[in-house]
């Protein structure tokens, strides 16, 4: 659905109520043609979102009508009561501070990006060397290497922070952040 479609399909539905009785879902419907005639004059950056809500989102038919209502009642539960599972961590903040953006991303007039997980070298000092932490992608094993280069594709050593947990949790105090 392009927003012309969807600023068609939002009078559609606004024209169902009556206007003597249904003035405030009218104005509402109203609000939202408003927004998106506003938006078909920019072009909107992607919104970066993080990978939980990323996820989400990528379950949903965005832009379809049909589930607009729904997505957006989900989206105003989790900022407003935040007690989702799916959504531990900073999400609430996320969403709280991006509402407008993400109701864009929903209605589908702005596109969205996951958040591209950082990346780790876990350095570690042995014998007054300094050693990382390295991953034979061959072999399929860890092992300690006194360099922090990745030759050849053969050799991994920079980590999301899940895998470095999911190899040892004692490492990860020791994750230094690689700068992209």
């Amino acid at each position: 659905m392009n927003k012309e479609e969807l600023i068609e399909a939002l009078k559609e539905e606004r024209n169902d109520y009556h206007p003597d009785y249904n003035y405030d879902i009218r104005l509402g419907f109203e609000g939202a043609i408003e927004m998106v005639e506003e938006l078909l004059t920019t072009e909107a950056k992607p919104l970066v979102v993080p990978k939980e809500l990323g996820e989400w989102l990528g379950c949903y038919d965005l832009g379809n009508e049909k589930y607009l209502f729904t997505i957006i009642g989900n989206l105003r539960d989790m900022w407003t009561r935040g007690d989702s599972e799916e959504f531990i961590g900073n999400n609430k903040k996320f969403i709280g501070n991006n509402k407008k953006k993400l109701i864009e991303v929903i209605l589908g007039t702005r596109p969205y990006e996951i958040e591209k997980e950082k990346l780790y070298v876990v350095e570690l000092i042995s014998n007054n060397l300094m050693r990382c932490l390295g991953y034979d992608l061959v072999d399929k094993v860890f092992f300690i290497s006194e360099t922090q280069e990745e030759r050849l594709n053969k050799f991994k050593k920079r980590f999301t922070e899940q895998e470095i947990k999911d190899y040892d949790e004692r490492f990860w105090p020791f994750a230094v952040e690689v700068a992209e």
